[in-house]
């Protein structure tokens, strides 16, 4: 990391990197919702629909990202009186305010104004457990995915869950043990949940309890740790490239092969990111690298990656009521322009409410977080 970089880190102010692997992590999620609805009888489409196994992997680069800079807040904080606070009221107003604006949406206005396609119901029957982010904890204990269309809120439900403890520990903790306690957690997460997988097949435990998927934000916590106590002038170990290559390379292998493979694929792309994430925020600020997540339209995504993840998926099933992949590739008699149609309305579409979203709602509650620490 080069001196610019650790003041911008240490001073809790924004790294403009970060944004595009913000932005990277959204598109790869979109890709993921997308590219379930292309034609797979083309070549093309049988090619592009293996890609969508890489852009689910996008919720793992979120849970690193989110573990680094929430753990980087949260060191900060320790560091100053009323840090504690400072954090939740600052979470609490980043998340809360188009978290229940969109359960509003979803399971009170428009049910009432206009006919949702019956997946809805699931969550609507179910809205509790979404309003008190406890989603994933109700699709552990049913083995299933049950929230319909608002099934994705289980990674917010993690996120929350892990950040009610993660505050404690690290303004509990010396810096030593917090290290310490942080790299035994993260072994002994990936050894539960794939000691788990060995006893229950099919389960969904696996992929969205919270015990068995915050290693992730753990090893993100620890790249946070580790920055923190290097030189400015510290360099990307030469190894390190290689590392991220080779465990990319067997993800994808791993992906291809369709296998859970006793969640293993979770470990690896639980390294791939984490090396990724440290080559970004280490690299010079010249580097290929560096430049590509400064790039605008990933930075683009990045801003506005919030209100993506919340709206796209309830937004791609109310659209296929009226405009479903299938109803496209019968309109213009194509199945690959009818697909780039489709996938360009939904992106277009929730972009379009992305925009008004940030424009009209979250600004405005981001006005009053508190300015220390960043």
């Amino acid at each position: 990391m080069n001196a610019a970089q650790e003041t911008v880190w240490k001073s809790g102010k924004h790294i403009p990197e970060l944004d595009g692997v913000r932005g990277l992590a959204i598109v790869l999620v979109c890709s993921y919702r997308l590219l379930r609805e292309i034609p797979i009888e083309e070549w093309v489409g049988g090619f592009a629909s293996k890609l969508l196994l890489f852009g689910d992997r996008g919720v793992d680069l979120f849970f690193v990202l989110s573990g680094f800079l929430i753990t980087g807040i949260l060191l900060e904080a320790k560091e100053k009186n009323g840090g504690l606070k400072n954090f939740y009221a600052r979470r609490a107003l980043r998340i809360f305010p188009l978290y229940f604006l969109a359960l509003a949406i979803f399971l009170v206005i428009l049910p009432w104004a206009i006919r949702l396609p019956a997946e809805f119901e699931k969550a609507h029957q179910q809205q509790a457990y979404l309003w008190f982010h406890l989603s994933n904890l109700r699709m552990s204990y049913l083995n299933e995915w049950c929230f319909g269309p608002l099934d994705h809120f289980w990674s917010l439900a993690i996120e929350e869950q892990f950040y009610l403890v993660w505050p404690a520990l690290v303004f509990s903790l010396s810096s030593k043990m917090l290290w310490r306690t942080t790299i035994v957690l993260s072994l002994l997460v990936p050894c539960a949940r794939i000691v788990y997988a060995m006893s229950v097949t099919g389960s969904v435990a696996p992929d969205v309890f919270t015990l068995f998927r915050c290693d992730e934000l753990l090893v993100g916590g620890l790249i946070a740790m580790h920055i923190r106590t290097t030189s400015a002038q510290a360099s990307v170990p030469k190894w390190l490239p290689v590392l991220a290559a080779a465990a990319f390379a067997l993800g994808m292998g791993m992906l291809l092969t369709g296998s859970r493979l006793l969640t293993v694929p979770y470990l690896v792309w639980s390294l791939v990111w984490a090396s990724f994430l440290y080559l970004v925020v280490c690299s010079p600020n010249q580097s290929i690298l560096a430049r590509a997540m400064r790039a605008k339209w990933l930075r683009f995504f990045g801003k506005y990656s919030y209100a993506i993840y919340v709206f796209q998926a309830p937004l791609i099933a109310i659209n296929n009521q009226y405009a479903s992949g299938e109803k496209w590739v019968e309109w213009v008699g194509s199945p690959m322009l009818g697909f780039i149609l489709y996938a360009s309305l939904n992106m277009a579409l929730t972009i379009a409410v992305a925009l008004l979203s940030w424009n009209l709602w979250e600004k405005h509650f981001l006005k009053y977080k508190p300015q220390t620490p960043a």
